[in-house]
């Protein structure tokens, strides 16, 4: 993680550890909450929310992991997410979510 990020997410941790993720992830966002992609994966880091990630697994599969986010490596796009039904962490690319469900 570059310092930029780093002092930009920092400066935020407080207005992240109380956003309305479900409001921030609404396709037509009324309310005035507007995050990053990055943002809103550092807060439900930081908060600890379950979420149920739609992954693309290629040739039109796809999976529905219910989780939480352990990590995420911006650098890489890397999310390591621990699936709460199988117990299990999963490492998946940024650009195999289809959907984030809060």
């Amino acid at each position: 993680m570059d310092n930029t990020t780093s002092s930009n997410t920092s400066k935020q941790m407080h207005y992240l550890n109380q956003v309305d993720l479900a409001k921030a992830l609404q396709a037509n966002n009324s309310a005035d909450v507007e995050l990053s992609i990055h943002d809103i994966i550092f807060a439900a880091i930081h908060q600890s929310k379950l979420i149920r990630f739609i992954v693309n697994k290629g040739r039109g599969v796809q999976q529905s992991i219910p989780g939480r986010i352990l990590d995420f490596d911006p650098a890489r796009s890397l999310i390591h997410v621990y699936h709460v039904d199988e117990k299990q962490v999963y490492i998946l690319q940024l650009n195999e979510i289809d959907e984030f469900i809060v």
